[in-house]
């Protein structure tokens, strides 16, 4: 399964205000998309994992990102979700972090 493409905000774009949402295209034959959200300042730690989404897009718990913050984030395309002899759970389909700072 490819990796999803054209994540928003897009990698190493600076200053930002804080997003509300992240999204990205679909990918072709993804039923289930996961996010994960690391903050950089506190040791990349992981901050949110989304449950299994059906749509190209997440909605962030308000209060999430901080001003001045350095953040990492990145999209698990799924075929099958949590089915792990029949889904394509592989880092394949796992987009590289893409950083991004809130100003």
């Amino acid at each position: 399964m490819p990796i999803a493409r054209n994540l928003k905000p897009a990698a190493n774009v600076e200053d930002i205000p804080a997003p509300s949402h992240l999204s990205w295209d679909p990918v072709p034959g993804a039923r289930a998309y996961q996010v994960f959200v690391h903050d950089i300042w506190e040791g990349e730690v992981l901050i949110f994992r989304s449950p299994h989404l059906t749509e190209s897009r997440v909605r962030l718990p308000e209060g999430l990102l901080k001003p001045g913050g350095y953040y990492l984030w990145r999209v698990h395309a799924r075929n099958v979700d949590e089915d792990i002899d029949f889904g394509d759970f592989n880092h394949g389909s796992l987009t590289p972090f893409s950083r991004f700072s809130v100003r």
